[in-house]
């Protein structure tokens, strides 16, 4: 059985202005802002075909853009909206939160066995996945969709196993 390329919006072309490339998950992305949508957008390399360069100006300035901290924010090169989240964390855990938000995070104690952090996210499946992986350790506080979401695919995970 041979497999047949899908396109996404059906096959339409997609115009945009590169800002980097990076390495995640086992694949290269290209980090570029469309031309048709608000914010960046992540383009797997190896799903591209029938590339080419333009003989246009910039769409958007990408001066200003910290590549260094949008990473920190995103989860699995999903884009999204940049939500700040509220966690309560098990201290236990301390080292698992620098690791992925950099040893700037600031990380306030709650009691003697916890701290609070805030951190800007682009929720993501990825996201919530990085979130279960610590159980009760890890608790989000807000923002309300946030929780919601989570408790949602939670259910979800739940009832898949009931079937």
């Amino acid at each position: 059985m041979l497999k047949e390329r899908v396109y996404r919006r059906d096959g339409a072309v997609y115009v945009v202005d590169p800002i980097a490339l990076t390495w995640n998950d086992e694949n290269y992305y290209l980090i570029a802002h469309s031309h048709d949508r608000e914010g960046l957008s992540h383009y797997r390399v190896d799903r591209m075909n029938n590339v080419s360069i333009l003989d246009e100006k910039r769409d958007k300035d990408i001066k200003g853009i910290n590549l260094a901290e949008y990473s920190k924010k995103i989860f699995g090169m999903f884009g999204g909206e940049e939500t700040n989240v509220l966690l309560r964390v098990s201290n236990q855990l301390a080292s698992a939160v620098i690791d992925r938000f950099g040893g700037d995070v600031m990380m306030i104690a709650d009691g003697e066995d916890h701290f609070t952090v805030s951190i800007r996210v682009i929720p993501s499946p990825i996201f919530y996945g990085w979130l279960f992986q610590f159980g009760e350790l890890c608790t989000v506080l807000s923002p309300q969709k946030v929780v919601d979401e989570l408790k949602l695919r939670a259910e979800s995970l739940i009832s898949s196993l009931n079937t």
